[in-house]
């Protein structure tokens, strides 16, 4: 993530996108954002979350992203959380990872730090 904008925890905060909620575009909040929507672009935050609802079709860079609807893209973070149910494809760079099973995910891997 040298080379990626780093995002910190702020000062907590915390944003949401609701279901039925959709945006295209480049977007960047401080602390944590919980989407529930529909996303076509870019997220920076401290930490993402992907509901059950939520589509991302593009970029997410975080330190710490949780996955539990659909993602298509490039995923920058420390620490990704693929649980039961999400559906994962692209490309992701990490340094922690944990998979739960009933996750489907078809994407490339590369671990940060490894040559």
């Amino acid at each position: 993530m040298s080379s990626e904008r780093t995002y910190s925890a702020a000062d907590g905060s915390r944003s949401q996108l609701a279901k039925g909620s959709s945006v295209t575009g480049d977007l960047q909040f401080p602390g944590t954002v919980e989407l529930m929507g529909e996303v076509r672009g870019s997220v920076g935050a401290h930490t993402i979350v992907v509901t059950e609802s939520g589509v991302v079709d593009g970029s997410l860079v975080a330190h710490t992203v949780t996955l539990r609807g659909k993602f298509d893209g490039e995923l920058t973070c420390e620490a990704a959380h693929l649980h039961a149910g999400a559906q994962v494809t692209g490309r992701i760079t990490y340094r922690a990872l944990t998979i739960e099973s009933g996750a489907r995910v078809e994407a490339q891997f590369l671990m940060q730090g490894s040559s």
